[in-house]
């Protein structure tokens, strides 16, 4: 991994730090057919897309779920940067194996290019967005490998914490800090790392089915996480520091095209994804049974 500081890529503004890393040629031949299989996904915007401010407006008042009902209901229609449409190459070399994946260039923000938000998610909204576009979810590997070959490394920006943590006003606070770190860039489909924690799949989940794993969210002085991972929180739990990195369907493994679940279970193959054994997706990212709203909070306690 080669470290650039300049102006040439990416300005070195507020603790941003560049770092560029080799794409291989492999990868590469695939990039349109993948870039576009995972983007096709996401739902296209029939009229124009207001902006996220505006689509932010007045859901600070509302409870989380209802607040979380209306963002997806803008997601769905389509309401996303167009930046967020071009998947990014990930590459892994291990055990003989060369497999990249494809991931969103940032976390899901909602909006359009000059006007976008980063939406953080509860899991129970994330697993309702990656089932309805056809994605998955990242490993807490895949959360290292992403940051390790990120093109443009930003630094964390942590609030103290408090009850407003979980508030819209701090969720568009923190977005607009991070935007400002990328102050003067031009090309946001460039893949960039460590701004937020990362919701994520783990086989806590298959016993802990009402919780939310989260992880990441890199220090880049030494190179440790500062969150390491969790499985604390509810699924309805959300605040400003979540994000949501959604990864393509599909991944190239020794110059085939599999399915990235199929490699996820597989009793080998998963050690390139993960570090905790296989995964089920689809078990992981089911929906779990509906409760009447006091009973879902008295559940997750």
């Amino acid at each position: 991994m080669q470290q650039r500081m300049g102006h040439s890529l990416c300005k070195w503004v507020i603790g941003l730090t560049l770092i560029a890393s080799p794409r291989m040629g492999a990868a590469e031949g695939w990039q349109g057919i993948e870039s576009s299989l995972g983007a096709r996904g996401i739902p296209q915007a029939s009229a124009g897309n207001p902006g996220g401010r505006a689509l932010l407006a007045g859901l600070g008042e509302l409870p989380i779920v209802r607040r979380e009902e209306a963002i997806l209901e803008a997601l769905n229609k389509g309401y996303v940067p167009d930046f967020m449409r071009t998947m990014r190459p990930v590459t892994i070399h291990e055990r003989g194996h060369h497999l990249t994946f494809w991931v969103m260039p940032d976390y899901l923000a909602l909006g359009h290019n000059n006007d976008f938000i980063h939406i953080p998610l509860t899991f129970f909204s994330a697993r309702k967005i990656a089932n309805s576009w056809g994605f998955v979810l990242p490993t807490s590997k895949m959360v290292d490998v992403i940051f390790q070959q990120a093109e443009c490394i930003l630094w964390p920006r942590i609030y103290p914490a408090d009850a407003a943590m979980m508030s819209v006003a701090w969720l568009e606070a923190h977005s607009s800090l991070i935007q400002s770190q990328r102050f003067g860039e031009l090309d946001f489909t460039r893949l960039v790392a460590g701004h937020k924690k990362d919701i994520v799949l783990s086989p806590r989940l298959k016993y802990r089915e009402k919780r939310i794993a989260i992880y990441g969210w890199q220090n880049i002085r030494n190179g440790e996480n500062i969150q390491p991972l969790s499985t604390w929180h509810g699924d309805r739990y959300v605040d400003y520091s979540h994000g949501l990195r959604l990864v393509g369907p599909m991944a190239l493994l020794d110059g085939r095209m599999m399915p990235i679940k199929q490699i996820m279970a597989d009793p080998e193959l998963n050690v390139l994804l993960s570090r905790e054994g296989p995964l089920q997706v689809d078990q992981l990212l089911r929906e779990p049974r509906l409760l009447p709203e006091s009973q879902e909070i008295m559940a997750q306690r």
